[in-house]
């Protein structure tokens, strides 16, 4: 006898792969220095939406603009990125040095 894998099984497995995870790093302008701002989401198109429009405090009024972005296949990895990124200034400045090499 043969198992057979039902089809929402297979529906909801290549669902739960598609899901990504993302580090992004924003640009901001202050007067005429730029800053950085770093974050992570499970949605870039919308959380980009939402620093463009001023829904984020940290972000309003700073013209942001997604300058680099990492794509995660788990939640943890992405959020340990971050939290590295953040913690480190090593990692920080080797962070920006490929983003200005490109």
């Amino acid at each position: 006898m043969v198992a057979q894998q039902s089809h929402t099984s297979v529906a909801t497995d290549v669902c739960l792969q598609s899901l990504m995870y993302y580090v992004y790093v924003l640009k901001l302008w202050e007067g005429t220095s730029r800053k950085y701002y770093i974050g992570y989401t499970e949605d870039l198109r919308l959380r980009l939406l939402q620093h463009q429009h001023g829904e984020t405090q940290t972000t309003r009024n700073k013209n942001p603009e997604l300058i680099y972005y990492e794509a995660y296949q788990t939640k943890y990895l992405a959020l340990e990125r971050e939290k590295n990124i953040k913690k480190s200034g090593s990692v920080y400045m080797a962070l920006m040095k490929r983003i200005r090499e490109r």
